[in-house]
């Protein structure tokens, strides 16, 4: 299982949201493309702002939180994406290096035509990054916002502090 939030760490150490800070979207979408199971701890989809009783009932205020919209088409993601799928029946992650791999973590998932790439910029600035190797080329769509994106050598793409970009093969 791969998790930004648990029992555990809501408890001692605080909810996600103030753990991760700016790069909590980041970690959430990491979660998910990356190789495991995602776990989504009771209240993440609500924006939980408070640490559980760790013993005792503590009720969650069930609403629609900043980032449900998120898990909602990570979830769909997950579940339509092949190479995103997990243990035997899904796709290893690939590294594709960057010009910036101190700050910049890229990755591949699955073979031609049913491929994810995913970026994400793990640094509190900006960065425009090229990639080295050729394991992404190729025609996608943006996985959570649907704009085209074809990826060639000298292809360059801008992420945000914290941002982070996952494209799904166009096939």
């Amino acid at each position: 299982m791969v998790y930004t939030d648990n029992h555990d760490q809501n408890a001692w150490d605080d909810v996600a949201s103030v753990v991760y800070g700016d790069a909590y979207p980041a970690a959430i979408a990491l979660s998910f493309v990356g190789s495991g199971m995602p776990l989504i701890h009771n209240g993440q989809e609500a924006d939980l702002a408070h640490k559980l009783a760790f013993f005792d009932k503590d009720a969650i205020v069930w609403k629609q939180g900043e980032h449900a919209g998120l898990f909602r088409k990570l979830v769909a993601l997950k579940t339509r994406q092949r190479a995103l799928w997990n243990g035997e029946h899904g796709a290893p992650m690939v590294e594709v290096p960057t010009d910036a791999t101190e700050h910049v973590y890229a990755f591949t998932r699955g073979t031609a035509g049913e491929r994810v790439f995913a970026v994400f910029n793990l640094s509190p600035e900006p960065r425009e990054v090229r990639f080295a190797l050729a394991r992404h080329h190729g025609a996608y769509r943006d996985a959570l916002g649907g704009e085209p994106m074809t990826f060639a050598t000298d292809t360059t793409l801008a992420l945000p502090a914290w941002g982070f970009r996952i494209f799904a093969e166009d096939n």
